[in-house]
Parts: C-alpha cells; structure tokens; sequence
C-alpha cells in the first residue's frame, strides 16, 4: 500500500492510514552478494530486496564505472583483465601504462622490468644493496649537459671521457698499466708557480723544453738532441752513448758531467 501524505489528501490523517504509512518505514538495511535487504516496520513480509547487478570479468577483476550515466541503465560497471586486485596474495596488478597525478608513495620495494622515464631523479637512502644482471647506464643526451655528484664515485672499469676533465686534483695508484694515445699533447699547470712532482722514474721519448728550473733527487741522464738552460747544474748530467746533448748558457757547473763514448755534448 503506498504511504498517504497530508498534503495530498487535504486533510488530517486517520488513525488507519497513519498506521499504514509507519508499515512502510525503513529502519535496516543488509548486503547479501549483490541484493540490497531493505526491511520495514511491517509485521508480515517485512523484508524488500533489490537485486543487484553482477560483477564484470573475472577472478581479481577490479571493478570501475563505464560512462557518466548517474543512473538507470546506462549506469554501469565494467572490468578488464590488465586491472587486477589479486586478494590471496594482497596485490595490485596493472597491465599496460599507469598514469600517475600528484605524489606517489611505495612502501617497500618498486621492481621496474622496463624503462623509467622521469625529469627528475633522486635517491636517498642509508644502506643499499643493488645487483644488476647486465647493460649499461647513460646520463644525458648532448654534450652541454651536467650531471653533479656530491661525495666519493667509484669506478671499477674504465673510464672514458672524450671532452675535458677538469679537477683540482688528480691522483691515480696502478700496479701494472699499458696506455695507448693515439694522439694529443699534455699540459702541466698554467704558471711558473706551479710545482709537479714524480716519484720514480720519469721517460721523455722525444724533445723536452724546459723553461725554468730542473730539480732532481738523481742523476739527469739525456736522450737524443736533449737541449737544456738549466743556469746551475748541480746534479750528477750524463750523456749515455751515442747520444747529443746540448747545454745553453750562461750555466754554472757544481756536479759532474759525463759524457759517454760516442756521445756528444755542445755547451753554448
């Protein structure tokens, strides 16, 4: 029976038709599946249930809304398998892109089989531990770009730089080493000032200008066409054989010079 409102009927309600309109009162609600149990104050067939529909796809299929209808029959849900809620094993799966707007959190740990794109990429963490199959790791794109590292980079391998490498200071520490240039000169600070020391010893194969002062803890031995204007010659010169050698003045001689069998020195 439906409810009688006062409004409609123009005047105050009976005793009867009050009593009717409280039958059809709602006070509980239950889900079963997909019914809604709506239950009334009635004495008898207190109970209306409304079905519901039933869910799309498959096991694991998250549901989501398919249009704008608000309701009636366009107003339905749909499912695919690429989007998957996997309730046994509380996790989410996708398939295909994700589209992130805003802030995204991972509590653990993200594995990415693919490519990760971002414009800005950022690490911090106390200890980690990263295995890497096999590949390779690229920063940049052309030559103007710059990549900063705050800390200690460790290289375990070569390293190639086919641009300029600058430092305030540069030490390196090998047991064994075989290098090959193919071509290209080396610069040695830019002033007078500037002090460079070697320890061990140090071979020069082809001409060596000296503009200033040459120290040494040993003797100087010359290579071929050695040319020198060292003002005092205070260690041990030796010209081995058949080698020329040069010394131009005015110099000032406090050591030994020697000059091999067949070698030449010419002091001007």
């Amino acid at each position: 029976m439906a409810i009688i409102l006062r409004g409609d009927k123009g005047s105050a309600l009976s005793h009867h038709e009050l009593d009717n309109n409280f039958r059809h009162f709602i006070y509980s609600s239950s889900i079963s599946g997909t019914a809604i149990s709506l239950f009334t104050t009635a004495s008898l067939n207190n109970e209306i249930q409304i079905p519901g529909g039933a869910p799309s796809g498959s096991d694991y299929n998250v549901q989501y809304k398919v249009g704008s209808a608000v309701s009636g029959a366009n107003a339905l849900y749909g499912a695919t398998p690429n989007f998957k809620f996997d309730y046994r094993q509380n996790a989410l799966k996708l398939t295909g892109s994700f589209i992130n707007v805003g802030d995204a959190l991972v509590d653990g740990n993200l594995t990415v089989t693919g490519t990760v794109t971002a414009q800005e990429y950022r690490t911090e963490f106390v200890n980690a531990s990263v295995v890497f199959e096999s590949g390779s790791t690229k920063f940049g794109d052309t030559s103007d770009d710059n990549h900063d590292f705050v800390g200690d980079m460790s290289v375990d391998g070569d390293l190639t730089v086919t641009g300029t490498m600058t430092a305030q200071e540069v030490r390196t520490e090998f047991s064994n080493a075989s290098v090959i240039f193919e071509s290209g000169s080396t610069k040695f600070g830019d002033t007078l000032e500037d002090k460079h020391a070697f320890t061990g010893s140090l071979e020069v194969t082809g001409s060596h200008h000296v503009s200033g002062e040459i120290s040494s803890t040993g003797a100087i031995i010359t290579e071929h066409g050695t040319f020198m204007n060292p003002d005092t010659v205070t260690k041990h010169f030796k010209v081995p054989s058949n080698y020329n050698a040069g010394l131009f003045g005015p110099i000032t001689n406090s050591s030994l010079i020697e000059v091999a069998d067949n070698a030449t020195l010419i002091i001007i």
